[in-house]
């Protein structure tokens, strides 16, 4: 279809038509409000078709307080917004376009048909007859004098009443994710975190005696980086480790974490000495025998534990194996990024204080999310939420023409006000946990600090840490909690924790 005088002045011109995109479009559509979607790629959706490929993990069901708790600190609103619009109201949306769905045995939730192509189309086919209009090659430029693009047919230039931004971030270029509106956001006065890989991989220089292993899934062992255990697959690659359970802890991995493998969880290391001791032969057909280590477990081991180590050594080294490699794979290969616009630069509404009806979705903005049905829910709810504030801003600025004083009683969609309760609640925690570290009770103080995502008790966290005189870990916990380390002493930064969760 050619571009006609209709597209010059849409109600609302959404850039970018993957998930957050979508859903915003669908969104003021709904609020009866004429919506063109221009997108770069000559089709749309290209990452969520290419995630589809391998099954379609729409969501998650699981504890909701578990699920808000997997978007970690510095996630802004988002675990608001995903309690909103959580794996029942995704899975109530995607039966509506008549995709039925299945729920896995660890609670990841799947349309039958396994495939992101069929929900596409049906959504596609919503949106079509909602009157939604679709631009596809149309690669915006900036603003400049209006919302510029290149097209087949040439510039054009739109003048929309609300925009939404879901460009996505800077992972997979060639499906559309490049990050090239950054410049533009930045000098219109948008802070805009750099970009860094999410859900990657790790590289790693493997000697010769891998090689037959390249391929193997590895199954049965847990991974620990700063404070995160996680028991979960993951397969040695040509070039390293990759899957779900890497993926998992990547986060604290590229945060400055050190990695281990354990590769018998479910044993004590008295046990694992015990096993081994009784064991007979070389160091391999022990770990078989003793262990029932598998050929791949074994490699590993020796692979990253040479020299190996005799007696309680070697089972401190089951239970505990650094990983050696040389970092997360480049953003380009990473399933997500982290960075983006940054939360201060967006109101509640998610609309740009610097661009008033400008409003962001996605994975634009700085948050980030394991693979497992997270990601793909916070794009969605965040695209719901944009689109409903949009339409709610076009409302306002109605009434405003008519009453200038509307707009000081207008509401926009705001967060949830349970979010501001459950921020005053965990402060009501962490000032308790410096009580029982003020009374002694170190352990007490640890375990409250690690049940709370916010960076307050990663804050607390690095400073248990200095307590002990664990430097490394504290620096760990410190960059968590975004912040340097505490320059005064014990004492004056215990005090200044205090100050904080009592705001």
């Amino acid at each position: 279809m050619p571009p006609s005088p209709r597209d010059e002045t849409p109600d609302a011109l959404v850039i970018g038509a993957g998930p957050a995109g979508l859903m915003a479009a669908e969104e003021l559509a709904r609020a009866g409000r004429s919506v063109v979607i221009a997108d770069a790629m000559p089709s749309p959706a290209r990452k969520f078709l290419m995630a589809g490929k391998s099954g379609l993990n729409l969501t998650k069901v699981e504890d909701p307080d578990r699920f808000r708790a997997a978007y970690g600190e510095g996630a802004g609103p988002v675990p608001a917004l995903v309690e909103a619009f959580g794996p029942a109201e995704i899975a109530s949306w995607a039966e509506g376009l008549d995709q039925p769905l299945f729920t896995g045995s660890t609670g990841r939730v799947f349309p039958v048909a396994m495939k992101a192509s069929p929900l596409l189309r049906a959504w596609l086919a919503r949106l079509d007859k909602a009157g939604v209009i679709l631009r596809r090659r149309w690669r915006w430029t900036g603003w400049h004098e209006g919302t510029c693009f290149e097209t087949p047919e040439g510039a054009r230039t739109l003048h929309p009443h609300v925009t939404i931004l879901a460009l996505g971030g800077a992972s997979w270029r060639r499906l559309g994710s490049d990050g090239a509106w950054v410049p533009w956001l930045r000098e219109a006065g948008v802070t805009v975190h750099a970009f860094r890989p999410a859900n990657a991989g790790l590289g790693i220089d493997w000697s010769p005696h891998m090689a037959p292993h390249h391929g193997t899934p590895v199954k049965g062992v847990a991974l620990d980086a700063g404070g995160t255990r996680h028991r979960g697959e993951f397969v040695v690659s040509a070039t390293g480790l990759e899957g779900g359970g890497i993926y998992a802890v990547s986060r604290a991995v590229r945060d400055g974490a050190d990695l281990y493998l354990d590769l018998k969880p479910d044993w004590p290391v008295e046990r694992v000495e015990e096993r081994l001791a009784t064991a007979r032969g070389a160091i391999g057909n022990r770990l078989r025998k003793g262990l029932r280590l598998d050929p791949v477990a074994t490699a590993l081991l020796m692979e990253f534990g040479r020299p190996v180590p005799r007696g309680s050594g070697l089972a401190a080294l089951v239970k505990r194996l650094p990983v050696r490699h040389a970092g997360l794979a480049p953003l380009d290969a990473a399933i997500s990024s982290a960075g983006g616009v940054a939360w201060e630069s967006v109101d509640p509404s998610l609309m740009l204080r610097a661009r008033p009806g400008a409003f962001v979705a996605g994975e634009m903005l700085d948050w980030e999310a394991p693979t497992g049905g997270y990601l793909l829910t916070a794009c969605l709810a965040t695209g719901r939420h944009a689109g409903r504030a949009a339409a709610a801003y076009l409302e306002a600025q109605k009434a405003a023409r008519k009453d200038p004083r509307s707009l000081e009683q207008s509401a926009f969609p705001e967060v949830d006000p349970q979010i501001i309760t459950r921020r005053h609640a965990m402060h009501e925690t962490l000032r308790a946990a410096i009580d029982k570290l003020d009374a002694g009770d170190w352990e007490a103080a640890h375990e409250a600090s690690q049940a709370d995502p916010g960076p307050e008790a990663a804050w607390l966290h690095a400073h248990l840490h200095r307590v002990e005189g664990d430097e490394a870990n504290a620096a760990y916990w410190y960059r968590r909690a975004g912040r340097d380390p505490f320059p005064g002493t014990v004492e004056e930064e215990r005090a200044a924790l205090r100050d904080a969760v009592s705001a």
